[in-house]
């Protein structure tokens, strides 16, 4: 096999300021702490690194960017990405908050007996949707069924 032409070995040319390995410095330079703390590859104290998702939401909610998205929907040359991430929010985007009913503010403002009797219809109500719906309580008066025997006493059974 030839070398190329100029190839005089095989080992890679040295240039000036290069260490001979990237790993192990030739020059060892710093405290001790300093280098046991770069050869176990221990992180600087200092501020902390902002997460992935600390700085995703600081693009996301930035103004600018947001009016480029939209400009860039509106004109159709959105990133795929983008579009996929467009439909997948616009899909799972919360509802503006509904108003209260007028129930919830009408009950704000009822006093001690009006709430008792809004209760005992709120209960007849209940109770009539799930008579309507197949189901009973155990007790409840609908499912009383009463006659008379031969001597003109009440014969109670429940349905």
């Amino acid at each position: 096999m030839a070398r190329t032409r100029g190839a005089k070995d095989l080992k890679p040319r040295k240039r000036p300021g290069q260490t001979a390995d990237e790993f192990m410095p030739e020059r060892v330079t710093g405290t001790l702490d300093e280098r046991v703390d770069r050869l176990l590859m221990v992180p600087p104290s200092g501020p902390e690194a902002e997460t992935v998702e600390a700085f995703a939401a600081s693009v996301l909610n930035d103004p600018a960017y947001r009016q480029s998205v939209r400009d860039r929907a509106k004109s159709g040359r959105l990133m795929p990405a983008e579009a996929r991430m467009l439909v997948e929010w616009g899909r799972t985007a919360t509802d503006k908050p509904k108003p209260k009913p007028d129930l919830a503010r009408a009950i704000a403002c009822m006093t001690e007996a009006e709430l008792q009797i809004t209760a005992s219809a709120a209960r007849v109500y209940i109770r009539a949707i799930a008579r309507a719906n197949g189901y009973s309580e155990p007790n409840d008066p609908v499912r009383r069924y009463e006659r008379m025997n031969g001597d003109g006493k009440p014969i109670v059974t429940w349905r």
